[in-house]
């Protein structure tokens, strides 16, 4: 088991940790991307798990289905990626 690292400022005492997420992204202390990157994919795989039913959808045009992974799937996948 890892324990925190904790600072002591003033009265108050604050955590140091090596991840954590903040507006939906994974910020890591180590400055790197693969924390976000993963879980970024992983957002992805479970959006595409919960829209799969429309996705193959027979009764649903095929020309339909790929306006509903552009709205539901790949937002998931590309969010905060301009950042």
């Amino acid at each position: 088991m890892v324990v925190p690292w904790r600072l002591e400022v003033g009265e108050d005492s604050l955590e140091i940790v090596d991840s954590f997420r903040y507006l939906g992204d994974v910020i890591s202390c180590g400055g790197g991307v693969e924390l976000a990157v993963r879980d970024r994919i992983s957002c992805a795989w479970s959006k595409w798990k919960e829209m799969v039913s429309l996705l193959v959808n027979h009764n649903i045009p095929l020309a339909e289905r790929p306006k509903v992974y552009c709205a539901c799937v790949r937002p998931a996948l590309l969010y905060a990626v301009e950042t």
